[in-house]
């Protein structure tokens, strides 16, 4: 069966707060007001409480605040495997520890899936689980991570001296291990996240990547692309 195509596409669109944002935009609508709409449009939710949704930050572009996250985002980008993935983030905070919105993303043959649109609920969040999750997750390690790593940083006890002094040195390595491997499986948990929309919506594989690719350009002319541990 032909697959019928939604448009995507990135614009600058201005914010309610008078600057602009380059937003993804799906059949000419951005997806920061796509999303309020579907946050109005749904029954309880916790981001009615918010007066407005339109300002939210482009999770793939040079607005996020660390270095770690946008490589891990980005990784996430290009793979193959169902992926529940963040698209836009708190204009306040500008990383993954406030609102995420997130696209439940499948890729096959030509086309990109977004099945649904929703939002991550962190109440169930362990910081403790998370803090161990980065140079400490020894299950995670390749050949190369030991190494590097395996005769040092590895062995160390959370909280000491070495440990804080690495992750002080190394925070955009540290980071990006940590959501790799706890905020990763914690998002593809269903019961992490709140749908608020079955959207349906199929993307031509091309103009989806071209998306990636702009947003890839503006991180370079940031200086925040490509990334180094």
């Amino acid at each position: 069966m032909e697959i019928r195509y939604n448009e995507i596409t990135v614009s600058p669109v201005t914010t309610p707060y008078g600057y602009e944002e380059h937003y993804l935009l799906v059949d000419g609508i951005s997806v920061a007001e796509l999303t309020d709409r579907f946050v109005r449009e749904n029954g309880d939710n916790d981001l009615k409480r918010f007066r407005s949704l339109n300002g939210l930050c482009p999770a793939w572009g040079p607005g996020m605040q660390n270095r770690g996250e946008i490589r891990f985002i980005h990784q996430l980008l290009w793979q193959e495997e169902p992926v529940n993935l963040p698209i836009l983030v708190c204009e306040d905070d500008l990383d993954l520890s406030c609102i995420v919105i997130v696209a439940a993303v499948r890729k096959q043959g030509g086309a990109v899936f977004w099945d649904r649109i929703g939002y991550v609920d962190h109440s169930e969040w362990d910081p403790g689980r998370e803090m161990v999750s980065g140079i400490l997750c020894l299950e995670a390690y390749t050949g190369d991570d030991w190494a590097r790593y395996g005769d040092n940083i590895a062995l160390e006890q959370m909280g000491s001296r070495d440990w804080r002094l690495w992750i002080s040195e190394h925070w955009d390595e540290e980071l990006y291990r940590r959501r790799m491997n706890y905020t990763l499986p914690y998002c593809q948990d269903e019961r992490h996240i709140r749908w608020l929309k079955d959207t349906g919506y199929a993307f031509n594989r091309t103009a989806y990547e071209n998306c990636i690719r702009f947003y890839e350009e503006e991180l370079r002319r940031a200086g925040k692309f490509p990334f180094c541990p």
